[in-house]
């Protein structure tokens, strides 16, 4: 029972046995290592048919993005700019696209920021790539300081978090009439979603795409909230 293997997690450190329990008492399903290494791999998302997931990974001195099988065989890098860092990709409506966040490596380095909301600025833009060509193309440049991305299930629409206005808002892009093969930037028009001089952000849609849940510190602390996809009748998801 849970107690047995309670008292086991107490009594070692080999990383393999404990990631046995986290799997069995966890979620009931066994965890499976999929990436190796000492570098960094996150952001896993599935392709829409579950036969790929895209991932960021740091294994070249910076963030680029990669594919691999659902058992951690790696398929192919789909980027490849040494000067930025990739991360949290989606798939849209048209699988072979990838939309992801890039951010310049410069961005990193140590800074100050003196912001009254706690948010950090955020120096990142939007590009979509295809997985095959590697053909990229800019959606939203690094001015727009956007990230976390996520995408409604059609994959036509994208919410996301950009602290532009001084802290951090959910916006959302309606591509459900641009061509991925060639996007038109002046036909790219974000809707600002949440109306705070708190942070609102980490956005994502409900598995029917009818609303959308997001994080917002307006109560002075994380607390979870949902809107409609027009930012409209807004509700407290977890008040405690």
């Amino acid at each position: 029972g849970f107690n047995e293997l309670r008292a086991i997690a107490r009594s070692t450190s080999d990383a393999a046995v404990l990631r046995e329990i986290a799997g069995l008492a966890g979620d009931a399903y066994q965890v499976v290592q999929l990436t190796t290494g000492d570098a960094d791999n996150y952001s896993p998302v599935f392709s829409p048919d579950g036969s790929l997931i895209a991932f960021s990974s740091y294994r070249l001195d910076n963030g680029e993005i990669y594919l691999m099988d659902p058992n951690g065989h790696i398929r192919q890098r789909v980027t490849f700019t040494t000067d930025f860092n990739e991360s949290a990709p989606v798939f849209l409506s048209n699988p072979l696209y990838l939309m992801y966040s890039s951010e310049p490596k410069t961005s990193r380095e140590v800074k100050v920021t003196l912001q009254s909301s706690g948010s950090t600025q955020i120096y990142a833009g939007f590009n979509v790539t295809h997985i095959y060509s590697k053909v990229t193309q800019e959606l939203l440049p690094v001015g727009f300081g956007v990230r976390s991305p996520s995408v409604s299930p059609d994959g036509k629409r994208v919410v996301y978090e950009s602290n532009s206005e001084g802290h951090l808002e959910v916006y959302m892009l309606d591509l459900s009439a641009v061509d991925l093969e060639h996007i038109d930037e002046s036909a790219i028009q974000p809707k600002r979603l949440t109306q705070n001089t708190v942070d609102d952000g980490s956005p994502t849609f409900f598995s029917d795409g009818k609303r959308i849940v997001f994080v917002s510190t307006r109560d002075g602390i994380h607390q979870l909230y949902t809107m409609n996809l027009d930012g409209t009748d807004e509700k407290h998801l977890n008040p405690n």
